[in-house]
């Protein structure tokens, strides 16, 4: 019974020391990140605490199960504080960790909410070319698959803003893109295209609607860095207001209470007309 028992307990360091390496080994890869520094603490603790089992008098060993279960609740309340608080009380790295931003309300899950809203029901009626051919697969086993369950096709253009946080990007704009086959282009793409071959370019390309989304960095939202972006979209936004055109819909993002994104819905209109 006592061999048994010593050879889990052999097991259990094993295990718990090649956890440990192999975190410490993908440090080694992609750098001190705080999302992968942040993981190295559980096992950091469980191999404290078996050092004191190990290796401490029984008095000592209470002493530490209490101040580990001490850590263990300061460690809930942060990553609460963290993750599920819209606005994180006090000061960060002390009370709540820097990823925090990635949890934070910015608005961008009302985004694609309301994205996912207006292409329920449709498939993309035409799709822009991309360079590997599985991806092409990709797109037309879902178009098969939209039309089988009934999916109506819809020829729109999604435009986005060069503000847009990357991750949000990637969710919301990219992944439909590469997956469903929805046409997509940065908003510098759609200003220049209309400049070099006419206002009216989409429409004669044979689309029905285009839905841009402008992401005000005014507003206090999460965006880009200020050299990843440029001023298109506020360009964009300045000549659809001076023709009178206003957002469809107006997304608030609950971290800061003010605009994060507005939506902009625009449909064939004459030529040399704004679009």
């Amino acid at each position: 019974m006592v061999r048994v028992i010593q050879k889990k307990s052999d097991e259990t360091d094993r295990a718990l020391g090649i956890a440990l390496i192999a975190f410490s080994a993908l440090l080694l890869v992609t750098g001190p990140l705080s999302w992968f520094t942040y993981l190295l603490w559980p096992w950091l603790i469980l191999l404290i605490a078996r050092a004191v089992i190990t290796f401490t008098s029984p008095a000592v060993r209470r002493i530490a199960w209490g101040l580990l279960g001490l850590v263990f609740l300061v460690e809930l309340l942060v990553a609460w504080n963290t993750i599920y608080r819209v606005n994180p009380w006090g000061r960060e790295g002390l009370t709540y960790l820097p990823v925090w931003t990635a949890h934070a309300q910015w608005g961008y899950q009302d985004l694609e909410a309301e994205i996912a809203q207006r292409l329920r029901g449709l498939y993309p009626g035409g799709t822009f070319p991309v360079r590997y051919p599985f991806l092409e697969e990709v797109r037309q086993k879902y178009i098969d698959n939209a039309k089988a369950d009934g999916l109506k096709p819809a020829t729109l253009l999604l435009v986005y803003d060069s503000t847009m946080q990357q991750n949000a990007l990637l969710w919301t704009y990219f992944r439909r893109s590469t997956y469903e086959g929805w046409p997509v282009l940065d908003v510098d793409t759609y200003r220049q295209t209309q400049q070099e071959q006419g206002e009216d370019v989409f429409w004669r390309q044979g689309f029905k609607g285009v839905i841009f989304v402008r992401t005000d960095p005014a507003s206090g939202t999460l965006v880009r860095d200020d050299d990843e972006r440029t001023d298109g979209g506020q360009m964009l936004e300045q000549k659809l207001r001076a023709h009178g055109i206003i957002p469809a819909r107006i997304i608030v993002s609950p971290k800061t209470g003010r605009e994060a994104s507005r939506v902009y819905e625009l449909e064939p209109i004459e030529p040399a007309s704004v679009s």
